[in-house]
């Protein structure tokens, strides 16, 4: 009797071990020729009219594109945009992730209306914003969940300043207060503002340090490793601009600076505040505590404020990222 249970088990598995090998071969017709299997339901699709369209783009890899006109970029972001706004919510944005800015871009916009490198520069911008505030938000839920003793959570108290590595050699300890201090700090940058900024800062990305360096904010760099001014001023020391590896380093390292120097903690009390009080941090309010970021002070601000109304961008502080599950990813070259 066991022995007859002991061999419909191993039946069973011989079964199932077949058919998991099955599932992994081509399928195949009678005359041998591979079948390309359809995509299941949970897969990330592509239109057919988006396929066509990538063919005529020059492609170093799959999902890799290096738009070479005006009309391939446009086309290009148009159908990915359309297709991303395919599903429920309105303000869903492609992922689609600018991986270079070159003087390719300068060529792009040429002879085209301005208005077109405005409409091109916040499509490319604004997936940057979204996936840089996706991965503070990720940070945020280590911030207010790690034990105050583990290592992950240390290493966050010294990324965004709450304490030095040199105080934790020393033996002092993390507290319940160093927690509340990072949890302000670790937070979102509304997507109107991180746009205004990089629209006023780099020249819509055709700025020399942004071409050179993928600098889309204007921060500067004292490591003597910075991209150095013309006109360096030298009562302020070895500084230079900061480069990127890309883009979305460059984003990155613009919110990071918000959200941990000193120059912007009126920044991260208003933002606080508002989540205390469950309202939304826009990007025109926090524009307000913006007058360290420039030299040029409250006139800076006004200008941030004036490019976020002009260019309508309060609608993106709502914005989401399409979900990588239900949406391929492209990354674009200029």
């Amino acid at each position: 009797m066991f022995l007859a249970a002991d061999k419909l088990r191993n039946i069973s598995l011989l079964l199932l071990l077949a058919s998991l090998l099955a599932a992994c071969q081509p399928i195949t017709t009678d005359q041998g020729q591979d079948v390309k299997r359809s995509p299941s339901s949970t897969e990330p699709k592509q239109s057919e009219e988006l396929t066509q369209l990538l063919t005529t783009i020059p492609s170093a890899k799959p999902g890799h594109y290096a738009p070479e006109t005006a009309e391939q970029l446009g086309a290009l972001l148009d159908k990915l945009y359309q297709d991303a706004r395919q599903g429920e919510y309105a303000l869903q944005v492609p992922r689609v992730f600018l991986q270079d800015v070159s003087t390719t871009w300068l060529y792009i916009n040429a002879t085209r209306p301005v208005q077109f490198k405005k409409t091109q520069f916040f499509r490319l911008m604004l997936p940057l914003v979204l996936q840089s505030n996706l991965a503070i938000l990720s940070e945020r839920r280590s911030a207010a969940t790690l034990s105050l003793k583990s290592k992950p959570f240390k290493e966050l108290c010294i990324k965004y300043g709450v304490i030095t590595r040199k105080a934790l050699s020393k033996g002092e300890k993390l507290t319940s207060k160093h927690r509340t201090q990072l949890l302000r700090r670790v937070d979102i940058v509304p997507p109107s503002l991180a746009l205004a900024q990089a629209a006023e800062e780099s020249g819509w990305a055709t700025s020399r340090f942004t071409l050179e360096g993928n600098a889309l904010f204007g921060q500067w760099d004292f490591s003597g490793k910075g991209m150095i001014p013309k006109e360096q001023r030298t009562e302020l020391g070895n500084y230079g601009l900061a480069r990127f590896k890309s883009p979305l380093d460059s984003v990155k390292g613009y919110m990071l600076n918000l959200n941990r120097n000193r120059a912007y903690a009126k920044l991260r009390q208003l933002r606080h505040q508002n989540r205390m009080l469950r309202k939304p941090s826009t990007g025109l309010a926090l524009a307000t505590t913006l007058d360290k970021y420039s030299e040029r002070g409250q006139h800076y601000v006004d200008g941030v404020q004036s490019l976020i109304r002009y260019n309508k961008l309060q609608k993106y502080d709502e914005a989401v990222l399409a979900n990588s599950s239900s949406q391929l990813s492209y990354y674009i070259y200029l």
